[in-house]
């Protein structure tokens, strides 16, 4: 079978200090389903634009293979088969397989792509992808804006091909799809064989062991450090007995130069000592092994006020002549979380939109808002251009607080300074989290939070959510994520 090997891989960006990869070595099978996981920032989508040709460093990478990306930028507004022609020689009906595997109708090759869903996109550049079977696939987040039925389609499509790497957050998409499992750690890169439930198994245990060295580490670090004190004040009390028992220079006592040779020959094997202790001290710190930590965020939010912020009573919205969902009411009281649910298309957004006082279609029923109701929104979709501390100026952000929980999501603090527009997709989401926690409102809409995030800002998120009475109401396809942290759902039915 075919090899796709790295050899001494080295790649920096112009403006970080500390490169992305050094002296990387890796080999893999063309055949495998490798899912590529790791923290954001660690080089997950940089790796695969260095495999993929779209990036260049220093070392070799060797394939006789085409290599494919996912997503690729779409500008054009030509229709699906126009747009699959532009890529390639595959013939037409190799997508229409691809696309009747995927849940889609044949009619789509004639609608502009443009027109479609999020995702319709998403199932129709996968297509696109597997319609020419003589390239390597490299595949990023495919699942984001997925419904869970978009989600399963797209689970039960990868399982049925090979030879691709997948990056995603998503762990049961992983763990359904995935036979080998590379991970991007802090101590280097790992490449696990299995799926990806058998890789955080391991991963868990090798954490409790690294914490437990850790610990007898820390014991031993204590340890010298007592010793060090005690010598030190067991050495300041032989110098104190050149004068005399109380340390008073004023009172002579017998033989001082000889209590001063020995006070003084003292002190020379306790510096010695203390040397070699700073020495062992050093070392049993360089033996410490890194451990992923996790930060708790931080949220300020009015502690009183309207006990009831929000009621809906038979609302529903729509464009036109249809309505968007069928009619529902609920009273949203401060301390709630509220999960809303439901398929793609269904209005989940529009009703925050609406909520928001944004929304431009026709409302029915009744939406009450408690009276100087503030609110902080986190919407899909955001652009922008200007750097952080534009950003939290042109925003009126709490500076302090808003530099804490981007650092604590992730973002190094060497990219502070970028404008916001050149960051990864996920750096963006997490600018976009941290401006939400920063902002003092009664109530919160998330609409999605987990797009783009690792498993270590799901869990600073879930343990957030759960350790405080934030107001909030949270739109994601994660359903255990919903379960986990929501107080009541509701879930937005089609209106017949």
């Amino acid at each position: 079978m075919e090899e796709i090997k790295l050899q001494n891989v080295y790649f920096a960006y112009p403006e970080k200090p500390t490169p992305v990869f050094t002296d990387l070595n890796l080999t893999f099978n063309a055949d495998w389903k490798l899912g590529l996981i790791g923290r954001n920032g660690r080089g997950k989508t940089t790796l695969l634009k260095l495999i993929a040709g779209k990036l260049h460093g220093s070392g070799t990478i060797n394939s006789r293979l085409a290599f494919q990306f996912f997503p690729f930028p779409v500008t054009t507004e030509k229709t699906v088969r126009e747009l699959f022609t532009q890529l390639g020689q595959t013939p037409i009906w190799q997508l229409k397989r691809e696309l009747s595997l995927l849940g889609l109708s044949p009619t789509l090759l004639e609608r502009e792509y443009q027109t479609l869903s999020g995702g319709e996109k998403t199932k129709v550049q996968l297509s696109m992808l597997f319609a020419d079977d003589t390239t390597f696939k490299l595949i990023d987040e495919p699942t984001n804006h997925l419904d869970q039925l978009g989600n399963q389609q797209v689970i039960d499509y990868l399982q049925q091909k090979q030879g691709f790497i997948l990056v995603s957050h998503n762990a049961f998409l992983l763990d359904q799809v995935c036979n080998h499992i590379l991970a991007l750690e802090k101590t280097g890169v790992d490449l696990y064989h299995g799926n990806y439930h058998a890789f955080r198994e391991r991963r868990q245990l090798a954490e409790q062991e690294r914490q437990a060295t850790n610990g007898k580490i820390d014991h031993q670090i204590a340890r010298l450090e007592k010793s060090a004190r005690q010598t030190k004040q067991w050495s300041q009390s032989k110098e104190n007995q050149k004068f005399n028992r109380k340390g008073d220079p004023n009172q002579k006592v017998m033989d001082r130069g000889m209590m001063g040779n020995r006070a003084a020959r003292m002190m020379k094997k306790a510096k010695v000592a203390e040397r070699k202790r700073n020495q062992a001290i050093k070392q049993q710190v360089a033996l410490k092994k890194e451990v992923e930590t996790v930060e708790p965020l931080e949220l300020k939010f009015p502690q009183s006020g309207t006990e009831t912020l929000l009621r809906l009573n038979s609302l529903h919205l729509g464009y036109g002549q249809r309505w968007l969902f069928a009619p529902v009411s609920i009273t949203v009281k401060r301390g709630d979380v509220v999960g809303i649910t439901g398929p793609n298309g269904q209005g989940k957004t529009s009703l925050f939109q609406a909520i928001s006082e944004t929304f431009d279609g026709q409302q029915a029923g009744a939406l009450q808002r408690a009276p100087h109701l503030t609110i902080s929104a986190l919407f899909q979709s955001y652009h922008h251009t200007e750097t952080i501390p534009e950003y939290i100026e042109n925003l009126g952000l709490d500076r302090e607080l808003f530099l804490s929980n981007l650092h604590k999501l992730g973002v190094a603090r060497t990219d502070f300074n970028k404008h916001i527009d050149q960051m990864s997709a996920g750096q963006q989401k997490r600018v976009e989290l941290a401006r939400s926690l920063s902002t003092l409102a009664d109530l919160y809409l998330w609409d999605e939070p987990l797009n783009y995030l690792d498993e270590y800002n799901r869990r600073q998120l879930v343990e957030l959510i759960t350790d405080s009475r934030m107001t909030l109401l949270v739109i994601d396809h994660d359903a255990e994520f919903i379960q986990t942290v929501a107080s009541h759902i509701l879930q937005l039915q089609p209106n017949h």
